[in-house]
């Protein structure tokens, strides 16, 4: 089980509207790479070290660690528990899901760090 915090860390409507933003727009790069680099790997068989099969998932941490903060405005873990968590769940998706792919996990647990690494610079103070 995570610690919460005693104190939230609380985000004003000016930056949580900037955290929504994000992670519409990572979520449209998702459907943008989706429609025009996966199909032009596919038909060309080029190997491509499994991005186009697991750019979804690299893609999707950190646009729910956004989203989340986006739709709360005390937010009551620390940057780390909320990039593990997220991190966590897309894990466990692919885990119990119809698609068991190896690729689509080491992706997620790789962009987890560099989220928690912006993260923690773009929030200095929020510990």
């Amino acid at each position: 089980m995570l610690k919460k915090r005693e104190t939230p860390y609380v985000f004003s409507r000016s930056m949580r509207k900037k955290m929504l933003c994000a992670s519409i727009l990572i979520v449209l790069m998702y459907f943008v790479i989706g429609k025009t680099y996966r199909p032009y790997i596919y038909s060309h068989n080029i190997f491509d070290f499994h991005i186009a099969d697991s750019f979804s998932d690299f893609l999707a941490v950190p646009a729910s660690c956004l989203f989340c903060c986006a739709i709360r405005s005390n937010v009551y873990y620390r940057i780390e528990q909320l990039v593990l968590l997220s991190v966590m769940t897309f894990v466990g998706y692919e885990y119990i899901g119809l698609t068991f792919d190896y690729y689509d996990m080491i992706a997620a647990v790789i962009s987890g760090i560099p989220t928690a690494i912006i993260m923690r610079k773009v929030f200095p103070d929020w510990r």
